[in-house]
């Protein structure tokens, strides 16, 4: 993942934390939690070679807004994995 620096927009909303963990795959992935003010943070993963934590902070503060627009108790969050598909299904096959 080549964008492992805050090149998103910081602000008191969040994001309140930033993850960049390496996956067993080998693949590199971001966890970033917007905001739990309301409850704790819902998303959801995206999976592409060229995903950015730009994008996924991104993401993590429309699910923030989303969740609080409809009334659900939760702030918001999003992951991402920097892998192609072919490579998830080639470590699922060796397990």
């Amino acid at each position: 993942m080549a964008d492992r620096s805050a090149s998103w927009a910081v602000d008191e909303l969040g994001p309140g934390k930033v993850i960049f963990p390496r996956l067993a795959t080998g693949s590199d992935a971001v966890v970033v939690i917007d905001n739990i003010a309301l409850g704790p943070a819902i998303g959801g993963v995206r999976m592409r070679p060229d995903i950015t934590a730009s994008e996924v902070a991104r993401l993590a503060r429309a699910m923030t807004v989303k969740n609080a627009v409809v009334g659900l108790p939760h702030g918001g969050g999003k992951s991402g994995i920097a892998a192609a598909l072919a490579r998830v299904r080639e470590c699922a096959v060796a397990t």
